[in-house]
Parts: C-alpha cells; sequence; structure tokens
C-alpha cells in the first residue's frame, strides 16, 4: 500500500484530485483506478491523471474533444496510444523532508549556520512571525519581488485552496518590529489527516533578502509542524540541478533544496487525445 504522505498534494487523499482546480474550469472527477479530473473552458478540455497504473478512458463518461494527460511515478513505458512530447521528456522532481526532532541538524550546512543567526539576532529582535488573514497576505505579497514575476497565479491558487479547505491553510509573515511591515510570507497546506503539510506562495521584499526571513519563517513552519505531530513536509517541484529552467526557477529550487531529505520522482507525463462526443456547457 502506497504511503500517501510522500506523495503530490494532488494525491493527498481527502483532497479529491479535481478539487484543487479553480471552479471556473468546471473540474469533475472521472475515472476509477485511478481518479482523475476533467477540466477546461471551451474549446480546450483536459482529462489528468497521477498513478503508475494506466487510466482506463474508455470507461470515462463521454464529454468534449479533449486532452488526456498521464503523470506517471516510476513507470517507464509509453504504452501504445500514448504519446511523450519531445519538449517534455525531463522528469519533475518533488522534494521533501521527513520531520523528526533536531530537524535542522539535517538541513545544509549553510542552512544551518543562518538559522542560527536569525534565532541569536533577528527573531523577537528585528522581526516577529505572526498569523496573518489573506487579505494581509494578498497586500504583503502584491508588494514583493515575487508579484512583479508571478502577478496573480499563486495567490489564486491559495484562495481557491482556502475556500475549499479552510482548516488546512495557515498563512504566515515575517513583521519587521520597528514599523509593523511584513517584509515575508508563506503558506502552508496541510492533508493526510494532518500527517503532512506543503509549502505554497514565498515572499519576500527585496531590502529585507540578507537578513534571511525566508529561511527563518521554514524554521518556524517546521517548528509548528514538529509540535503539531506532522511527519513529512513539502517543498513541491524542483528544476533538477542538470536540466535547463529559468533562472528564477532554479534559485527557488536551490533554496527549496537546503531543506530537503529526499525526493520523489514523477517521470514525463504522456498525452492522448480523446475524441469527444458532445459540446460540453
Amino acid at each position: 500500500m502506497e504511503d500517501s504522505r510522500l506523495l503530490s498534494l494532488f494525491e493527498w487523499p481527502e483532497y479529491l484530485f479535481y478539487r484543487l482546480f479553480r471552479d471556473t474550469t468546471k473540474p469533475e472527477p472521472v475515472g476509477a483506478s485511478p481518479v482523475g479530473a476533467r477540466y477546461g473552458i471551451w474549446p480546450i478540455y483536459f482529462e489528468e491523471y497521477r498513478s503508475n497504473t494506466e487510466p482506463l478512458l474508455h470507461d470515462t463518461p463521454p464529454g468534449p474533444n479533449r486532452i488526456a494527460v498521464w503523470h506517471r511515478r516510476t513507470r517507464m513505458d509509453v504504452p501504445r496510444g500514448w504519446l511523450q512530447l519531445p519538449w517534455l521528456r525531463s522528469s519533475i522532481y518533488i522534494g521533501y523532508h521527513k520531520l523528526a526532532p533536531g530537524y535542522f541538524t539535517r538541513w545544509s550546512k549553510t542552512a544551518r549556520y543562518y538559522r542560527k543567526k536569525w534565532r541569536d539576532e533577528l527573531l523577537d529582535k528585528k522581526y516577529r512571525v505572526i498569523s496573518l488573514s489573506f487579505d494581509e497576505f494578498a497586500r504583503a505579497y502584491s508588494k514583493s519581488t515575487v508579484a512583479s514575476e508571478i502577478p496573480t497565479y499563486e495567490l489564486k491558487k491559495l484562495q481557491a485552496r482556502l475556500e475549499r479547505f479552510p482548516d488546512s491553510v495557515q498563512m504566515w509573515g515575517a513583521e519587521r518590529i520597528r514599523d509593523g511591515v511584513i517584509v515575508g510570507g508563506h503558506a502552508v497546506f496541510d492533508g493526510c489527516k494532518g500527517r503532512a503539510s506543503a509549502y505554497s506562495c514565498g515572499f519576500y521584499l527585496k531590502e529585507e533578502r540578507m537578513d534571511n526571513v525566508m529561511l527563518g519563517l521554514i524554521d518556524h513552519w517546521f517548528a509548528d509542524a514538529l509540535s503539531r505531530h506532522v511527519e513529512v513536509l513539502h517543498f513541491g517541484a524542483f528544476v533538477p540541478p542538470h536540466e535547463s529552467g529559468t533562472k528564477r526557477g532554479k534559485g527557488i529550487s536551490h533554496f527549496k533544496a537546503q531543506f530537503v531529505t529526499d525526493y520523489l520522482l514523477y517521470q514525463p507525463p504522456l498525452f492522448k487525445f480523446l475524441r469527444g462526443t458532445i459540446l460540453r456547457k
């Protein structure tokens, strides 16, 4: 039996895969083993599946013309009828940390150094970590370095998750004590009946980057999770060091890699065109 704690949050049991998509795409569950998600806006529709088991597409209900996307975990074969696109041949790495007391001893040497500096010199002296409402989080995010590159996409994902699973989302900010300005923040998304937690939507103000406020917020997440008996912390997708990627994507991957103990590998996705029988309204 698979350990759901170690899977992508899209496969966590209490979050039906299709419920993580935006309502405007009219997501709905399809299939049985595995369960997938059908979603889209006319004239483009998709069905997505995440499993080592090949989706039985002939058993899904009729629908519009659509593209099936199959995210395989470890299977490397390409069954008949599926296509692997030449420009999407990179594997997807999901990084996570198996949490235990003394968690920081498994961080990189640099991260351990800045954690000590954060705790000794900055925490509750120059900054404090506070819980934020979504509106407070969004206002601070809009002033950050991330907002200039990804204006609203991450916030919209966070808002959708908050609307669907309000008890499973926490948002924290690093508040500068002298003026109350939020100089960095991130959200976390709990699952697997409280046994796993996922990092999301991190941001910081450029002028505060030298104080490593993001590392301080990561440390707060680790300590809070440990107190709540969370067992696995997820850091999302990574750009592998040997593969090409944007400067920002590689920078984020390098930062998160300081805290990761293990990786989950997903093979490149496969695609199949499905001819529709009805128009979706």
